[in-house]
């Protein structure tokens, strides 16, 4: 039964519902499906069972030669050399030979070639559809009863007699009452035109029975059985039963298996065969066992198969067809005939006619026949991709098309400006600098580069500056190179790219950030996610890729749909396009630490030292970095430092002695701030250590307390005038009571320490309340605390870092810190004075998905393009890190959603710090702005060009076309195409040619 099920409707619904059910449900298919069955896309009447098919024809090559020649040679198609039109001849024989077989087997159910010929022609004229139906019924009557006496069996008897015992046998008959039941059938097989009572009756109507014996009264079956068989519509059959002929003309003329002809003969014949073993089944009572044995009647010929004439090079001829189609008609009336020699073996019962009982075996036969033809043109197809598999040398895939369409835009498409590059950019400032890294977009199984159009927008002063928000009030502008992609995936059949993979890699002593998101407007970047990548980081971020509808499925979805529903149902799709539009900004931490530092560019590419201090204190203690920032004399550095190449050697030495300047101020106050927190750290870890402490005195004392109370006389009177040395000695007894105190090394956390002093304090509180211990009021202090040791100058001290700041900046000769400070936030970055001359410079990329989406609609014709939404997952980041420099193992850690929350936090906490609030344009920013499309092809690769006689090579070709037309913004699309290819591509796709279009 699962034989009509279409597979890729059991592998979407196992695949939507991945449940153990599902699971067992496809597993009892594949068990079930008869041996050899393909699992190729599409219905039963798709599906070539090679195992059953080569054993039927190796049964009738035999009987071929043995009717027809048995010096001539004969073999399948596939087997011998032949050309393409011999496989359009070989479909049409077995077709014809199918009908001619059905003819023979009609006239032998009792329908006349004159009935035949009549239907057809009121069926022509009156447009009216012929049906075959037959109506079965089955009745149980009660005959009569009767004794029955047998023998039961022998019984053993034990007897003893004068000589001894002994045993003998005896047997016993036994008597019982049997009841007799008639099983009757009656069967009434018709041809009728649809919307007339009155039928062609076939000659085999009539009744046939037998009976049935059992000791029990009650009925064996039901007394009234009528068969639910639906009428089968056989007008397609009726009106060609002499031959059909392949239009190859004909537009829906595919391939040999795919034109309208052989698909209706296959409809027909896949219909009729069901219909004709389901009858067979409907029959096969028993009834008819009882008359003949079946293991001795004849089989019945076979004429359909895919026989080729290797001496002639050609299918079999007419003269050929013709003499097998009259064996096949002799080997019918054979059959019935020997049915009725067998009849006389019952002539105690009702006979029925030869004819009649020759019903079921000759439906079943029908079934056979029809499936054999299935099974040959199915075959035609599978040689078809078999060929096709033997001639590239491999089965290909959905993988092998994709490289394959890599190598053919490069090579045989696009001109070289326009040629879809590999996604994978190094981050760096410019030529002259080492990049910080890399960020690249591959395939995830195995990790080749994905393939984009890409148009590059060098940033300018009358550009607009884009943003994204940080929180609610603050929002960072950046500037910098914009990348606008176009992506197009493929998909064929239930073969497709479902997730991509962002890789970001930091090389030793440099860092980014990668922020991600979608295009929200405009000059507006919506934030998902960011990250910062530093030290040899290697962060690998999943996408997923999820289709919408093409715009002409859209398009037919929507028609019959009221003016509101198709406005709203066209809001939403806008909406569905802008998701489309994957942003991605790249922002250099270097850049931007010498910006808010008032820094010259580059002053920090050889301060690796300082820069990780910076990093420290923006990141992990989120100073501010006005404390840090330098403030210093008003020598206008402004511009970038002189190149080494200038003549001007003084200015150049002047531009190097300022910036050596700037760069040791700000190194002079981080230091600063590190040694205050270094201070605040030794502080911490004294304080925890005399926490500790305390806590560890209090429970000694307690203890000391305690015993004195409970122990004897003499033992409190020795303890009373205990020496400071007796006391000593009593602590070690007191150990297995007293708290667990650490010895505080260098290399244990501060966090740590005082988290175990304050755990120590809270536990003695806890049982001083408790009513444990006497209240701490009670004690002397100085028995508790330690006296406390003095603190060498400069370990820490309160001084505040402003003071010491303060000092530094002034200057040695005594010199008084200028009022004015010459920064460098007032570079020509196209900021908001620029907003009157950036409007014609400024391009809303959230019109290039509609503006996609449109060319789509008017060039795509197949609507096999659909607009594709490509989003970050939320969990499965992966990031591979070292704890150190010289750290060899590599850690690696799967970020899940609420550590992507805590790296986002990081990194917009730096965000802020590097742009003062949005104070500051982040320079050198680079946004990566991705659309993608998906060419889905229904079918598998091979199917694609085997069954439907498609080129998927031009389709795509067609659809990479428009994509990189609307990237790069070119009108004439032949502009783009290599001269060499142009012809070609004009005539495979003409509607982009068009001057219409």
């Amino acid at each position: 039964s699962f034989r009509h099920i279409p597979t890729d409707t059991m592998i979407n619904t196992v695949r939507e519902n991945q449940s153990r059910a599902n699971f067992l449900l496809l597993l009892s298919i594949l068990v079930c499906a008869p041996s050899g069955a393909s699992l190729a896309s599409g219905s039963y009447e798709d599906r070539f069972y090679q195992e059953r098919f080569n054993a039927r024809l190796s049964e009738a090559l035999k009987k071929v030669r043995t009717t027809l020649d048995t010096e001539r040679d004969f073999a399948a198609i596939g087997s011998v050399a032949h050309k393409y039109d011999d496989k359009y001849l070989m479909a049409e024989y077995v077709t014809n030979t199918a009908l001619q077989a059905s003819t023979n087997i009609l006239h032998r159910l009792g329908f006349s070639q004159a009935q035949l010929e009549a239907l057809r022609a009121k069926s022509i004229k009156e447009n009216r559809s012929i049906v075959l139906e037959i109506h079965k019924e089955d009745t149980c009557t009660f005959l009569r009863s009767r004794e029955v006496e047998t023998d039961a069996p022998t019984k053993v008897v034990h007897e003893s007699g004068i000589f001894g015992s002994y045993t003998k046998e005896k047997r016993v008959s036994q008597k019982f009452t049997e009841y007799v039941w008639e099983h009757a059938t009656a069967a009434a097989l018709s041809l009728r035109l649809t919307g007339e009572e009155s039928k062609v009756f076939s000659q085999l109507n009539g009744r046939y029975s037998t009976e049935i014996a059992r000791r029990s009264k009650t009925t064996p079956l039901r007394e009234l059985d009528v068969a639910r068989i639906p009428e089968l519509d056989v007008t397609w059959l009726v009106r060609n039963l002499q031959q059909i002929k392949i239009d190859r003309s004909a537009k829906d003329c595919l391939t040999p298996r795919r034109n309208k002809q052989i698909q209706d003969a296959v409809r027909q014949f896949v219909e009729l065969g069901n219909w004709a073993d389901r009858v067979s089944h409907e029959l096969d009572n028993g009834v008819w066992k009882s008359y003949l044995a079946a293991e001795s009647l004849p089989d019945i010929f076979q004429p359909v198969s895919p026989i080729f004439d290797v001496k002639e090079g050609k299918v079999i001829s007419t003269t050929d067809a013709d003499i097998l189609l009259k064996q096949h008609e002799e080997s019918l009336e054979h059959f019935v005939a020997d049915v009725g020699r067998q009849l006389p073996a019952a002539a105690e019962q009702q006979k029925p006619s030869p004819d009649l009982l020759s019903v079921m075996p000759l439906m079943k036969h029908w079934a056979q026949t029809l499936e054999n033809h299935l099974d040959s043109v199915n075959y035609i197809e599978h040689l078809l991709k078999e060929q096709l598999n033997k001639a590239i040398g491999r089965t290909l895939s959905a993988k092998d098309f994709r490289d394959y369409m890599m190598f053919h835009n490069q090579k045989k498409l696009f001109k070289s400006e326009y040629q879809p590059r590999p996604f994978t950019f190094a981050v760096r400032r410019e030529a002259q600098y080492s990049p910080e890294g890399t960020v690249a977009i591959h395939y995830p199984e195995d990790n080749e580069l994905i393939h984009t159009s890409v148009r590059v927008r060098a940033p300018s002063p009358a550009a607009s500056n884009m943003s994204f928000p940080l929180s609610a009030s603050t929002s960072v502008k950046f500037h910098g190179k914009h990348f606008i992609h176009s992506f197009l995936n493929h998909q064929l059949g239930y073969e497709t790219t479902t997730r991509l993979e962002l890789a970001a890699r930091a090389r030793q002593f440099s860092g980014f950030i990668v922020v991600l998101g979608k295009i929200k407007s405009a000059t507006e970047l919506d934030p998902k996610q960011a990250i910062i990548v530093q030290n040899k980081d290697d962060l690998r971020i999943p996408l997923v890729l999820e289709q919408i509808p093409s715009p002409k499925a859209f398009r037919d979805f929507i028609l019959s749909l009221s003016p509101e529903q198709q406005r709203f149902a066209q809001a939403y799709r806008n909406m569905q396009l802008e998701g489309t539009l994957f942003g991605m900004v790249v922002i250099q931490i270097k850049p931007a630490l010498e910006k808010v530092l008032n820094l010259p560019p580059g002053s920090l590419t050889k301060e690796i030292q300082l820069t990780e201090d910076l990093m420290t204190l923006f990141i992990k203690y989120q100073i501010p970095t006005d404390l840090i920032s330098y403030r210093g004399d008003e020598v206008d550095l402004g511009a970038s430092p002189l190149p080494s190449h200038t003549k001007d050697e003084g200015a150049r030495a002047a531009s190097s002695s300022s910036m050596h300047t700037r760069v040791e101020q700000v190194r002079q106050q981080a230091n600063t701030m590190m040694r205050m927190l270094e201070s605040k750290k030794t502080k911490l870890v004294e304080e925890s250590q005399k926490a500790a402490e305390y806590a560890k005195n209090q429970k000694e004392a307690m203890m000391r307390r305690k015993l004195k109370k409970d122990s004897s006389h003499a033992e409190r009177a020795t303890y009373s005038t205990a020496s400071v040395t007796d006391s000593k000695r009593f602590v070690p007894r007191m150990a297995a009571m007293s708290i667990n105190t650490p010895t505080i090394h260098s290399s244990i956390p501060p966090e740590e320490v005082v988290a175990h002093g304050a755990a120590a304090v809270g536990a003695a509180l806890s049982e001083m309340l408790r009513g444990e211990t006497e209240p701490l009021l009670l004690l002397d202090i100085d028995d508790v605390l330690p006296r406390q040791v003095d603190q060498t100058s400069g370990a820490g001290g309160d001084a505040s870092p402003q003071a010491e700041m303060g000092e530094q900046n002034d200057s040695k000769d005594g010199r008084e810190p200028e009022a004015e400070v010459t920064t460098f936030e007032d570079r020509p970055v196209g900021g908001e004075g620029d907003v009157a001359t950036s409007a014609a410079a400024m391009e809303d990329y959230t019109r290039i998905a509609i503006d996609l989406d449109r060319a789509l609609e008017k060039l795509d014709v197949d609507g096999a393009a659909r607009p594709t939404k490509i989003t970050v997952e939320k969990n499965g980041w992966v990031k591979r890190y070292r704890e150190s420099l010289l750290s060899r193992s590599e850690n690696i850690k799967t970020l899940l959603q609420d550590d992507v929350k805590r790296e986002t936090d990081r990194a917009f906490d730096l965000l802020d710090a590097l742009s003062r609030s949005g104070g500051l344009v982040l320079e050198g920013a680079e946004l990566h702005v991705v659309v993608a499309a998906t060419h889905a092809f229904d079918k598998t690769l091979v199917d694609t060009v085997a069954v439907d006689n498609v080129n998927p090579i031009e389709k795509v070709e067609r659809t990479a076309l428009i994509m990189a037309a609307q990237t790069h913004k070119i009108k004439e699309i032949s502009s783009m195409i290599d001269q060499q290819f142009l012809k070609r591509v004009e005539s495979t796709c003409p509607v982009l040619f068009e001057k219409k279009n």
